[in-house]
Protein backbone atom coordinates (compact mmCIF):
# COMPACT_ATOMS: atom_id res chain seq x y z
CA UNK A 1 0.00 0.00 0.00
CA UNK A 2 1.27 3.32 -0.52
CA UNK A 3 1.79 5.84 1.49
CA UNK A 4 -0.46 9.13 2.44
CA UNK A 5 2.26 11.08 4.04
CA UNK A 6 5.42 12.78 1.43
CA UNK A 7 8.74 11.29 1.65
CA UNK A 8 11.99 12.46 1.01
CA UNK A 9 15.56 10.58 1.14
CA UNK A 10 18.89 12.17 -0.08
CA UNK A 11 20.79 9.75 -2.91
CA UNK A 12 23.87 11.84 -1.84
CA UNK A 13 24.32 9.97 1.81
CA UNK A 14 22.90 6.46 0.28
CA UNK A 15 25.29 3.59 0.62
CA UNK A 16 27.66 3.32 -2.30
CA UNK A 17 27.70 0.25 -4.11
CA UNK A 18 30.18 -0.55 -6.78
CA UNK A 19 29.29 -2.88 -9.67
CA UNK A 20 33.06 -3.41 -10.66
CA UNK A 21 33.45 0.14 -11.69
CA UNK A 22 29.96 1.07 -12.15
CA UNK A 23 28.86 3.29 -9.02
CA UNK A 24 25.48 2.93 -7.98
CA UNK A 25 23.65 4.62 -4.73
CA UNK A 26 19.85 3.85 -4.29
CA UNK A 27 17.02 4.79 -1.78
CA UNK A 28 13.38 3.66 -1.64
CA UNK A 29 10.43 5.75 -0.88
CA UNK A 30 7.58 3.51 -0.02
CA UNK A 31 7.05 1.31 -3.23
CA UNK A 32 9.42 3.37 -5.73
CA UNK A 33 12.77 3.34 -5.56
CA UNK A 34 15.81 6.14 -6.67
CA UNK A 35 18.98 5.46 -8.08
CA UNK A 36 22.06 7.43 -9.17
CA UNK A 37 24.14 5.83 -11.35
CA UNK A 38 27.49 6.99 -12.55
CA UNK A 39 29.19 5.28 -15.20
CA UNK A 40 33.30 6.17 -15.49
CA UNK A 41 34.80 6.71 -18.30
CA UNK A 42 36.10 3.49 -19.88
CA UNK A 43 33.09 1.84 -18.70
CA UNK A 44 29.78 -0.50 -20.18
CA UNK A 45 27.13 -1.97 -19.20
CA UNK A 46 29.16 -4.97 -21.88
CA UNK A 47 32.47 -4.85 -19.64
CA UNK A 48 30.92 -4.51 -16.46
CA UNK A 49 27.60 -6.03 -16.30
CA UNK A 50 27.40 -8.96 -18.63
CA UNK A 51 30.56 -11.30 -17.69
CA UNK A 52 27.58 -11.54 -14.26
CA UNK A 53 24.50 -11.49 -15.82
CA UNK A 54 25.24 -13.64 -18.58
CA UNK A 55 22.83 -12.26 -21.11
CA UNK A 56 23.88 -10.59 -24.40
CA UNK A 57 22.76 -7.09 -23.05
CA UNK A 58 21.14 -5.52 -20.66
CA UNK A 59 17.69 -7.62 -20.53
CA UNK A 60 15.93 -4.52 -17.91
CA UNK A 61 14.09 -1.35 -18.74
CA UNK A 62 15.28 2.00 -17.38
CA UNK A 63 13.83 5.27 -16.93
CA UNK A 64 15.84 8.04 -16.17
CA UNK A 65 17.15 11.77 -15.81
CA UNK A 66 20.79 12.39 -17.25
CA UNK A 67 22.56 15.07 -14.58
CA UNK A 68 25.58 14.94 -15.82
CA UNK A 69 27.68 13.93 -19.18
CA UNK A 70 26.31 11.66 -22.14
CA UNK A 71 25.56 8.22 -22.61
CA UNK A 72 25.87 6.43 -25.54
CA UNK A 73 23.16 3.41 -26.02
CA UNK A 74 23.52 0.81 -29.03
CA UNK A 75 20.10 -1.21 -28.72
CA UNK A 76 20.29 -5.00 -29.55
CA UNK A 77 19.22 -4.07 -33.44
CA UNK A 78 22.77 -2.08 -33.65
CA UNK A 79 20.46 1.44 -33.34
CA UNK A 80 22.90 3.76 -31.21
CA UNK A 81 21.71 6.79 -29.17
CA UNK A 82 22.98 9.50 -27.27
CA UNK A 83 21.25 10.98 -23.70
CA UNK A 84 22.52 14.17 -22.75
CA UNK A 85 22.40 16.16 -19.71
CA UNK A 86 18.90 16.97 -19.36
CA UNK A 87 17.40 14.18 -21.49
CA UNK A 88 14.76 12.51 -19.80
CA UNK A 89 15.08 8.65 -21.56
CA UNK A 90 12.63 5.34 -21.13
CA UNK A 91 15.60 2.59 -22.17
CA UNK A 92 13.81 -0.56 -23.35
CA UNK A 93 15.22 -3.75 -22.57
CA UNK A 94 18.08 -5.05 -24.72
CA UNK A 95 20.98 -2.37 -24.58
CA UNK A 96 24.78 -1.69 -24.02
CA UNK A 97 25.22 1.48 -22.25
CA UNK A 98 28.50 3.41 -21.96
CA UNK A 99 29.58 7.18 -20.95
CA UNK A 100 30.85 9.66 -24.22
CA UNK A 101 33.19 12.18 -24.62
CA UNK A 102 35.58 11.18 -22.63
CA UNK A 103 33.46 11.70 -19.39
CA UNK A 104 31.34 10.30 -16.61
CA UNK A 105 27.75 10.14 -17.23
CA UNK A 106 25.43 10.44 -14.26
CA UNK A 107 21.81 9.82 -14.32
CA UNK A 108 18.96 9.22 -11.72
CA UNK A 109 17.03 6.33 -12.53
CA UNK A 110 13.24 5.43 -11.29
CA UNK A 111 11.78 2.39 -10.70
CA UNK A 112 8.32 1.24 -8.73
CA UNK A 113 7.20 -2.50 -7.80
CA UNK A 114 9.91 -5.16 -8.14
CA UNK A 115 13.04 -3.39 -7.40
CA UNK A 116 15.74 -4.84 -10.38
CA UNK A 117 18.48 -3.21 -8.54
CA UNK A 118 18.11 -5.55 -5.82
CA UNK A 119 18.39 -8.07 -8.43
CA UNK A 120 21.64 -6.72 -9.53
CA UNK A 121 23.24 -6.48 -6.26
CA UNK A 122 22.25 -10.13 -5.72
CA UNK A 123 23.67 -11.33 -8.74
CA UNK A 124 26.74 -9.42 -9.15
CA UNK A 125 28.06 -9.29 -4.98
CA UNK A 126 28.79 -5.05 -5.81
CA UNK A 127 31.32 -4.18 -3.00
CA UNK A 128 29.94 -1.76 -0.50
CA UNK A 129 32.28 1.18 -0.08
CA UNK A 130 32.43 3.29 2.96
Amino acid sequence: MATSEPLSANLDNAELLMHNRIEIRKVSLDTVTAALVTFPVGSSWVEDSQPFRGTHSCPLPHVGYMIEGAMGVRMDDGSVTVFEQGDVFLLPPGHDAWPEHDAPCTFVEFSQGSDYYDDIVAAYEPRVIG
